[in-house]
């Protein structure tokens, strides 16, 4: 029963084995490939910002003392600029809003205090060469704001905040290129970090259909989460799909493996078998092939050495020896009719015969 079961289970285990490892490593590719996308939209949510720091700090510096015309313009540019603030020496010095919108300065001017480590930080980045954009959390439902560091027209570093909308910022600014990558082939959502409530999605969808798993934070509004999901079936789905089709696939081949291992097994025992009535076979013959040589010999000795006197004693002898003889010969024709019957060429003739004659022939011998 072993040698029926278990080459299934070894060949089972083997392609099972290596089916999840196969599944494991589809996933990590495919993950890997999600998380380069994710990755291009933040860096280029990255590089709009920087651009508007760099452009915000050009203006500046060409437009001496025309501080407020500057922001006022380029908060008019770009819808999803809420404010616009500078700091000096950890005050809030200047300030500018979109129209008709109100907030909360105080708030603002503790989050500087707050973050006041952070901002000399963002300083000696400017010292060096170079600018980093620093989001910060404020308690402001809906809003993100950004710090950095910028250089005057006398050249003197200042820290410039910038409050944004963040699902205009997402609407306005990240939507054309979540719609370029998007294509037809993956569905886009961005997500309240603390709630998973979603605030923007490229594309209409059922919640029924929504299986959002893959998520990475924006990387200038922390609050929120980016996700990517395949159109149609998710990569889970086809795995799942090549999982059950593999896992059929091994069982029927198990399936055939053990009908061949039965069709084998029974094959080496009727092997076997016939292996052992072939040795029992041939020791019989031997056995009832000595028995008439023995009564030739016997009989045929007595003759040659003229002990018997009487003519009917000889004949007698003689008839022993032929019938002996004769069933030697017999013995011999059922020893090669034998070979006929194994391979397959013999045939059958059954006829009546009489047991009684048989028996008396063999009394009258023996």
């Amino acid at each position: 029963m072993l040698v029926i079961i278990l080459p299934p289970i070894f060949f089972t285990t083997y392609e099972i084995g290596n089916l999840y490892r196969n599944e494991q490593m589809i996933d990590s590719i495919y993950t890997r490939q999600l998380e380069s996308v994710i990755f291009s939209i933040n860096q280029y949510s990255d590089d709009i910002v920087s651009g508007w720091a760099n452009k915000l700090e050009q203006n500046i510096q060409n437009n001496k003392d025309q501080t407020e015309d500057v922001a006022r313009a380029f908060i008019d540019r770009n819808r999803s600029v809420k404010m616009i603030f500078f700091v000096d020496s950890l005050q809030i010095r200047k300030l500018y809003t979109a129209d008709n919108e109100q907030y909360d300065i105080d708030s603002l001017q503790q989050e500087v205090l707050n973050n006041q480590s952070l901002i000399k930080r963002l300083d000696q980045y400017m010292e060096g060469g170079y600018r980093k954009i620093q989001p910060i959390d404020i308690e402001m439902p809906d809003h993100s704001l950004l710090i950095f560091a910028y250089r005057d027209s006398n050249m003197i570093t200042g820290i410039c905040g910038i409050v944004i909308s963040s699902v205009g910022f997402i609407k306005e600014n990240l939507s054309p290129k979540i719609q370029a990558v998007a294509k037809d082939e993956f569905y886009f959502s961005v997500f309240e970090a603390n709630s998973e409530i979603e605030v923007y999605a490229n594309a209409i969808k059922e919640e029924s259909d929504k299986n959002v798993q893959h998520k990475k934070e924006l990387w200038i509004m922390p609050d929120y989460q980016l996700g990517i999901q395949l159109k149609g079936e998710t990569i889970g789905d086809l795995v799942r799909k090549r999982t059950n089709f593999n896992i059929w696939i091994i069982l029927i081949i198990d399936l055939v493996l053990i009908i061949a291992v039965v069709f084998i097994y029974r094959s080496l025992r009727q092997e076997m078998k016939l292996a052992q009535l072939k040795s029992e076979f041939i020791s019989n013959v031997s056995h009832e092939i000595r028995t008439p040589l023995a009564v030739i010999n016997m009989y045929s000795e007595t003759l040659s050495m003229n002990r018997v006197k009487d003519d009917n004693k000889k004949m007698e002898y003689y008839n022993i020896i032929n019938t002996e003889a004769n069933r030697l010969s017999g013995m011999v024709n059922k020893i090669l009719n034998f070979s006929n019957i194994e391979s397959g060429k013999r045939t059958y003739k059954f006829v009546e015969t009489d047991l009684n004659e048989i028996v008396a022939q063999i009394l009258e011998t023996y």
